[in-house]
């Protein structure tokens, strides 16, 4: 299963070219803050248990908040998990380093929202994590507005600065591993 999503996210990224964010001069231009991290290319990336936590939006947002954050080392055991949260997408931004910013608000708490990323696929680090960025922008662009999402991804504690929708704590998933229209029957 796996390997046939890597494997038709890789074929459809070729068909459609890997849009991302461009320079005056053609290059690309990634982010920065956290970047390592942002990616799973940090040097703890290998620790990051793969295996999705089940998890709210209103649970998340109320971990406690770091004292610090290291440009390319994980925060534990937080930044450590995948989690999966059912989500209504409230709305979605394109930042300047090409990342989607997907404001997400928890289903049974309108007064909870989170934001998860997708970066560009040209910023990852290998040919697996562009391939799982492409596809979760694919599945995105069939969910319409207000649509309810189940969404994979890595835990991460931004920095915080007024991003829109962003959780108390300024925790977020990012990178987004998996995001698919959530078809479970009405909570």
């Amino acid at each position: 299963m796996e390997t046939r999503r890597v494997a038709l996210a890789l074929t459809v990224s070729a068909m459609m070219g890997l849009a991302g964010p461009r320079v005056a001069d053609g290059q690309v231009r990634c982010g920065v803050a956290r970047w390592p991290v942002k990616t799973l290319t940090d040097r703890d990336s290998q620790r990051v248990d793969m295996l999705a936590v089940d998890a709210t939006i209103s649970m998340l947002g109320q971990l406690p908040t770091p004292n610090g954050y290291p440009n390319d080392q994980r925060i534990a055991p937080h930044e450590l998990h995948v989690y999966r949260v059912h989500a209504i997408v409230q709305q979605i931004l394109t930042e300047s380093d090409g990342d989607w910013h997907v404001v997400l608000r928890d289903p049974d708490n309108a007064g909870a929202t989170m934001i998860a990323e997708i970066p560009s696929p040209e910023c990852s680090g290998n040919e697996t994590q562009r391939a799982l960025y492409m596809a979760a922008r694919m599945a995105l662009r069939t969910i319409p507005r207000y649509g309810m999402v189940i969404v994979e991804g890595v835990g991460f504690f931004d920095i915080a600065h007024n991003q829109r929708g962003r959780a108390p704590n300024a925790f977020e998933l990012h990178p987004v591993q998996l995001l698919r229209a959530d078809t479970s029957p009405a909570r």
